[in-house]
């Protein structure tokens, strides 16, 4: 809840608005709990909400003087330190009109030149009694929605910094409070609120906290991550700030499951959430693959691929049990195929390149099938299967998914279609690109043995062995590769018995060594690697 005392100088009172020493006392009073419970008992907020009708009627009729606006925002600070008291008061609140009224004097606020001190403070104010307002009860969060959405909130959304915070936790409150909420910001009408209040990520502090609450409330906890991003948006649209792209980097937030609460969330519509990432994924990566995204496909494929990366990591979605619905990662792997598009994403990069030079000596990555990888059948069947949720893109990538499937990439994706079957990059499409594959990968095997199985018998344990090395154009893969290695090699004996009998093959002989005079050379007795002196090309 927020509670502070305007900045504004005392203004002189004219005869339809309350004096400015008496606004004062009741705001000081108001700030503490005893006052703020004698305030309410003795019905200021009947006569709160009948001033502020009052100023705004002065305020029409002087829409030059300075003192309308001045009262207003005096009045909305009492009024928004009662609602900080709780339910009873923001009821009360609520029964008096205050809520029309505040959204009146947001419309009429933002109809004028704002200036910092005068109409940007009412914005401010305003978005606070909101917030506020909606937070304390379900009937505030009902109230405020009915009256505010959606002219008022675009309206708030013009105050900038000091509005975002107060806007967002208003948002959230009322989107808690209804799913319908969240389907209206997701629609036309919400877009654009959803878009400005996606522009809080860049102050930082409350404003982002609340931001990820929201986002993280409406993506995971009602299932509209697919609606908020727009899974069948055009990558190669001609703004690089378009509201998916936005929302997208809210997504994205390293610490954004921090804020989504772990209490009630349902497995399965957590499932739809993750399939709607996994959807995004398969068609960006072939998008870059074939150069067919344009521009801001690559950044898009980043941000993606780290939400798919903070939601596999999540241990709350683990630790979910039967009455939950399971799993939803599990799930995820066992039906979207994501993980055919990961380990196709991983065997199509180029080998990992040694700082300022190619990289003699690294051979392609054994095939699914060869040596000890492919003789055993991918085991599906072991994973918890959920109902299934698809997305529109989802349906019409059946034939796709067939295709992939008999191109040797295996499993029974229903997002399979280009991402499955046609190119992934070759190249990296922007630095971090290997790392973030990996982490996916590593993350959703971590303490699941179904999903690990289903890495091994797609070739994956070799492609992973690949990445244990530094590349300067993914910082940390090498790190990630050995999380990837240690989960899969924690429950599949099978992986642990490859990674046993892989036998040394050969050395490097690198250009700096022979400048000095040495190689490298395997002793014969022991296996082992040992220095040894370069005989003279005269020997």
């Amino acid at each position: 809840m927020v509670s502070e005392v305007s900045p504004l100088d005392d203004q002189p009172a004219t005869d339809a608005l309350p004096p400015d020493h008496t606004l004062a006392l009741l705001i000081r009073r108001s700030k503490s709990p005893e006052g703020a419970g004698d305030l309410l008992a003795d019905g200021t907020p009947a006569r709160a909400a009948a001033w502020l009708a009052s100023c705004l009627d002065a305020w029409r009729r002087s829409p030059h003087s300075d003192a309308p606006p001045h009262a207003i925002s005096q009045v909305l600070t009492l009024l928004r330190n009662l609602c900080a008291l709780g339910a009873p008061s923001a009821i009360a609140i609520v029964d008096s009109g205050a809520v029309a009224s505040a959204g009146a004097a947001a419309h009429l606020a933002a109809s004028r030149p704002v200036r910092p001190d005068r109409e940007g403070w009412l914005l401010r104010v305003c978005a606070q009694f909101l917030g506020n307002c909606a937070t304390a009860s379900p009937e505030g969060a009902a109230s405020v929605w009915r009256r505010c959405f959606p002219d008022v909130f675009e309206s708030l959304a013009t105050a900038g910094e000091a509005g975002i915070e107060p806007l967002c936790m208003a948002l959230t409150a009322c989107c808690r409070a209804s799913r319908r909420c969240c389907l209206d910001l997701c629609g036309e009408s919400g877009r654009g609120i959803l878009d400005a209040a996606a522009g809080g990520l860049e102050f930082g502090g409350g404003a982002r906290e609340w931001l990820a609450m929201l986002v993280g409330h409406i993506g995971y906890c009602e299932g509209l991550l697919g609606e908020v991003v727009g899974t069948s948006g055009d990558s190669s649209g001609p703004s690089a700030a378009s509201p998916d792209l936005k929302l997208l980097r809210v997504l994205a937030l390293p610490d954004l499951f921090e804020w989504v609460p772990r209490r009630g969330l349902s497995a399965q519509i957590v499932l739809k959430s993750l399939n709607a990432l996994s959807c995004l994924t398969q068609r960006l990566a072939a998008e870059c693959g074939e150069a067919k995204g344009g521009p801001y496909a690559p950044e898009r494929l980043e941000l993606v691929l780290q939400c798919l990366r903070g939601g596999t990591g999540f241990d709350g979605l683990q630790g979910m049990g039967e009455e939950a619905g399971g799993d939803p990662v599990s799930a995820l792997c066992a039906d979207s195929g994501l993980l055919e598009c990961l380990v196709g994403c991983l065997r199509s990069l180029e080998p990992i390149q040694l700082p300022g030079r190619a990289c003699p000596g690294q051979g392609p990555v054994p095939a699914v099938g060869e040596g000890q990888m492919g003789s055993e059948r991918i085991g599906w069947e072991t994973i918890p299967r959920m109902a299934s949720q698809t997305c529109q893109d989802c349906e019409e990538s059946e034939v796709g998914g067939r295709r992939g499937r008999e191109e040797g990439m295996g499993g029974e994706g229903r997002c399979g279609g280009e991402g499955a079957a046609g190119g992934f990059p070759r190249k990296q499409p922007y630095r971090g690109y290997r790392t973030d594959v990996v982490a996916v990968l590593a993350n959703s095997m971590y303490r699941r043995p179904e999903v690990q199985r289903a890495v091994m018998g797609l070739g994956g344990l070799p492609l992973l062995l690949n990445q244990c090395r530094l590349d300067d154009a993914s910082p940390m893969v090498n790190e990630w590769a050995l999380w990837a290695v240690r989960n899969m090699c924690e429950g599949s004996a099978e992986a642990r018995e490859f990674i046993s009998g892989l036998q040394l093959q050969t050395v490097v002989d690198l250009p700096e060594l022979a400048e000095r005079g040495i190689k490298i050379e395997v002793d014969r007795d022991t296996g082992k690697l040992k220095v040894v002196k370069r005989e003279s090309d005269s020997c």
